[in-house]
């Protein structure tokens, strides 16, 4: 009877993940205002949403490649579907410091 009642709850719970969306840990990104960063997935992507597009711009660019323009100061979401049925979920923190600028001036005063 235990026998049975634990194959009952394995399958259960099999079941159960089987259906479920599977996603890994929202992962961050930084950049500076007006950078890019190029993104690529395991495998093809399906759809993509940007919580605030006012701050990153997000462009599929392949199959499974996308990237990410900073627009403006602040931070968005962004959640990235694949067609093996994973979520993936980024934080996208966009601030204005440009250090490219900054090293350009220090080259310049050196």
């Amino acid at each position: 009877m235990f026998k049975l009642f634990r194959a009952m709850c394995i399958a259960a719970v099999l079941a159960a993940l089987s259906m479920s969306t599977a996603f890994a840990f929202t992962q961050p990104i930084a950049l500076e205002t007006n950078q890019t960063y190029y993104l690529t997935t395991a495998t093809k992507i399906t759809r993509i949403a940007v919580a605030n597009p006012k701050i990153a711009d997000v462009t599929v660019v392949g199959a499974s490649a996308l990237n990410i323009v900073a627009l403006d100061v602040g931070s968005t979401g962004i959640t990235v579907w694949t067609d093996n049925g994973e979520r993936e979920e980024y934080i996208v923190t966009v601030t204005a410091t440009d250090s490219s600028m900054a090293k350009l001036i220090e080259e310049a005063i050196d």
